[in-house]
Formats: structure tokens, sequence, C-alpha cells
């Protein structure tokens, strides 16, 4: 009824199950930011490899194309 305190939720504990899980996800997203952080270096390394697109020497009014 209105004016009730809330009822509180039992205090779960964990237990080995729960914890071997968690260390599990924990693992597995390790790993994922890993493989992302690869990723990235990997793209950010090609980018700055690729050709570059150079200025012209010569005016294209130039007449020397």
């Amino acid at each position: 009824m209105i004016g009730d305190p809330p009822v509180k939720e039992p205090v779960r504990t964990l237990v080995r199950s729960d914890v071997t899980e968690l260390l599990e996800r924990a693992r597995r997203a390790r790993e994922e930011a890993a493989s992302l952080s690869d990723d990235h270096r990997f793209i950010v390394t090609w980018y700055r490899m690729r050709p570059r697109r150079a200025a012209r020497t010569s005016s294209m009014l130039d007449g020397e194309d």
C-alpha cells in the first residue's frame, strides 16, 4: 500500500559457478578488446602507408599536361 517501505531484494551470494562465468566473460571481453586494438593499429598503419596525392609542381594553366 501507499506509504509502505519498499521490499528489499534478498542479498544474493555469488557461488563458484557465478564467479567462473564472470571470469570467462571477462576473459572473452579482454580478448575482444585486444583484437579490436590490433585491428585499429593495422588500419592506422595502412592509412599512413597509402600513397598520398602529391601537389602539382606545375600549374595546370602552363599547358604542360
